[in-house]
């Protein structure tokens, strides 16, 4: 993980929040392109 992944990650878990964190290839969804993708919900 990057230090700014991790300030972020961080501060939102201090502010209360809950995350989940995902790397997903949009090649899993149909979609032409292959490089992962990062996601934070």
């Amino acid at each position: 993980k990057s230090e700014t992944q991790k300030r972020l990650i961080r501060s939102l878990e201090n502010a209360g929040f809950v995350t989940q964190e995902y790397i997903l290839s949009p090649l899993q969804f149909g979609v032409p392109y292959s490089r992962p993708r990062y996601f934070c919900l």
